[in-house]
């Protein structure tokens, strides 16, 4: 994969994503986009792809995640961390797993500017519901989920040259037991009587 971020949404034009998707032949005819999700965490869209060829192995949409847009402040980077460790679980882990991974097209991060980019298959399913909650399938399906995606490297020593799945150094540990308390009585507060 080639290391190519788009700094924001306006940056997904023709050219890139025919570089990213299309290995570069110049075949994307349009690209049109749609924000999808609530973007807490990155901007994320559903790009409808048209091609100059008849190809089937060129997706007609794919889901692309790019960096939230605010301004450059401690949660950005915060979230670059998070930004490369998604980056790094589709480029070293995804296919090691056993559940379903929507196929990676470009999976990308820049640490100088803490943005990245992830071009994937779009899937069907559901978006859940968490103030619901889910019927008793609902959660074994994800209890199964969960452990094809644990399962294939439980207790796997290779896993430890990986520097991006271990937290850093005992500043970043503190920071985020930090963040938990400060969540947690808002937490509490909101879902005692649940």
């Amino acid at each position: 994969m080639i290391d190519l971020v788009a700094d924001d949404v306006a940056a997904l034009d023709r050219d890139y994503v025919d570089a990213v998707v299309g290995g570069g032949r110049g075949h994307l005819a349009s690209i049109v986009t749609e924000r999808i999700g609530t973007g807490q965490v990155a901007v994320t869209v559903r790009a409808t792809l048209r091609w100059t060829v008849d190809d089937p192995s060129l997706p007609t949409t794919v889901v692309v995640k790019v960096a939230a847009t605010e301004p450059d402040t401690p949660e950005r980077q915060r979230r670059s961390t998070t930004y490369r460790r998604e980056v790094c679980f589709y480029r070293h882990l995804a296919s090691r797993i056993a559940t379903s991974v929507p196929a990676c097209h470009h999976a990308a991060h820049d640490s100088a500017s803490g943005g990245f980019t992830i071009v994937l298959d779009e899937v069907s399913g559901a978006v859940g519901d968490q103030l619901r909650g889910c019927t008793i399938a609902e959660a074994e399906a994800v209890v199964d989920a969960a452990v094809g995606l644990h399962a294939p490297t439980w207790a796997d020593r290779t896993l430890t040259a990986f520097d991006w799945l271990h937290a850093s150094d005992d500043e970043s540990r503190r920071a985020r037991v930090e963040r938990y308390h400060l969540l947690l009585p808002g937490f509490t507060a909101r879902y005692a009587a649940r």
